[in-house]
């Protein structure tokens, strides 16, 4: 007991020092890429020890960061929002608990699907392929989210200027919501 005690104290303290010496003051540096590896870091972190790093106190960073000036911070901020679901998905990471999002996804949803309409195509990729994955576990379910939300989301289904793989997978967002819709009347 005295050992497992003594490894969170560790793990708590290195933890607290990296985030708060390191992490907290270069996700606002000057250098994009210092913001995107600083995000790409705390990205590893929320899988590596997701009981300590999926929490609100380390998600809002993501969320924050998607409305950077640089194209590369948004793009690493959205595949740090993707990495606990891809981590669940691919690896099957059972400690991961995608429940713990919920707060974090209501706060900013709106601004990941802001993302759609960005002028990267690779932030608009990253951003349709979390979208999907909030629908797939739920978190587009509230019957509050208003109507504009999905029709930004569904209107990337036949917006020639989206890309291809945007296109595709909006397709996949909608044929999924009326499956969804299909199933609550039968």
């Amino acid at each position: 007991a005295a050992v497992k005690r003594s490894a969170e104290e560790l793990e708590e303290t290195v933890g607290g020092l990296v985030f708060s010496g390191v992490f907290a003051m270069r996700y606002r540096d000057s250098n994009e890429h210092v913001r995107a590896i600083s995000l790409a870091g705390l990205s590893a972190a929320t899988v590596l020890h997701p009981s300590t790093y999926l929490s609100d106190r380390y998600l809002k960073y993501f969320g924050w960061l998607a409305s950077d000036k640089s194209a590369t911070v948004r793009h690493s901020a959205l595949r740090g929002m993707l990495a606990p679901f891809e981590a669940r998905i691919t690896g099957g990471d059972a400690r991961i608990d995608i429940s713990a999002l919920s707060h974090f996804v209501s706060k900013f949803r709106g601004r990941i699907a802001g993302c759609l309409a960005d002028v990267c195509p690779h932030v608009r990729l990253a951003a349709m392929r979390l979208l999907l994955h909030l629908l797939r576990e739920g978190f587009l379910d509230d019957a509050g989210i208003a109507d504009d939300f999905f029709h930004g989301v569904n209107i990337g289904a036949i917006d020639p200027g989206a890309g291809p793989e945007v296109r595709k997978l909006a397709t996949l967002f909608v044929t999924e919501q009326l499956e969804a819709f299909e199933e609550a009347e039968g």
